[in-house]
């Protein structure tokens, strides 16, 4: 049975080269690193190119492999010479996508800028995911998500199916269900609460999501309505039990050990995608 991605969000408190090692810890097959930070308030622990030959040595002593770089923001000024390094690095490492949110509202300036990006992508041989979530009013439904997929029309891009932004979005497994199924990127496992404030929503889908299987999203019938051979990753901050010490791997094998529950209970259920 395949394995989720462990997402760098997880254990933010991780360099890159200890989640790699956590990654392999819990048998996960590659990791989603951040390259590329748009803002200076991202603290995230970012990788860099000058660091990609240790990183490429790690990778390769665990045998394990990058799934996703992040994030590229799309903005109304852009400057696409910017993500050229972070794209190399990615390339470099053979990483699989890069992962895009929208912030113009404008839209047919957001699609063209898209789909600029994800030329400039198609250069490095990335693919590209575009994630949709209520903090990006450029891009906040899966609707959207998909028109802008759409209208770019590149084949190297997809939407990126997080479990949290589908729920608080107004999203459903069945929607997803129907989509043709070269419109699907990739999807990301978590679980929470059936419903949370507005002013929540940040925080939670920072720094406190729920293990699969623990909370109230319907995360099985996600799955069993995404394409079986879609690449799925673990973003899973758990801030409380962080607080309270439970070390980064510990977490990590506690929101492992729940999405291959939910993989191996999504297996029965029938997928019922457009052939």
């Amino acid at each position: 049975m395949r394995r989720p991605s462990l997402h760098h969000l997880t254990v933010l408190e991780a360099s890159p080269f200890e989640l790699t090692s956590i990654a392999a810890a819990i048998e996960s097959p590659a990791i989603c690193i951040f390259a590329n930070l748009p803002r200076p308030e991202f603290q995230f622990p970012a990788l860099d190119l000058s660091s990609r030959h240790e990183m490429a040595s790690c990778l390769a002593a665990t045998g394990t492999t990058i799934s996703n770089v992040e994030f590229f923001w799309i903005e109304p000024e852009m400057a696409f010479d910017r993500f050229r390094r972070p794209m190399e690095l990615g390339a470099f490492l053979r990483a699989k996508r890069i992962v895009v949110h929208i912030h113009d509202e404008l839209i047919q300036r957001a699609v063209d800028n898209f789909g600029r990006l994800c030329d400039i992508a198609d250069d490095f041989k990335l693919s590209v995911g575009l994630e949709f979530m209520r903090f990006t009013p450029g891009c906040d439904s899966l609707e959207k998500a998909v028109g802008i997929v759409r209208a770019a029309g590149r084949k190297n891009a997809g939407v990126a199916i997080d479990a949290l932004h589908l729920a608080r979005t107004g999203g459903t497994p069945a929607q997803v269900a129907n989509l043709d199924r070269a419109l699907i990127g990739y999807g990301q496992l978590c679980d929470a609460p059936e419903q949370m404030p507005k002013e929540r929503q940040l925080y939670e889908a920072m720094e406190e999501r729920m293990i699969p299987g623990t909370g109230a999203l319907p995360i099985a019938e996600l799955v069993a309505a995404l394409p079986p051979d879609t690449d799925l990753d673990l973003e899973v901050p758990l801030k409380a039990m962080r607080l309270q010490g439970r070390t980064a791997l510990e977490r990590a094998q506690l929101a492992m050990s729940g999405a291959m529950r939910i993989l191996e209970s999504a297996s029965g259920q029938t997928h019922n995608l457009p052939k």
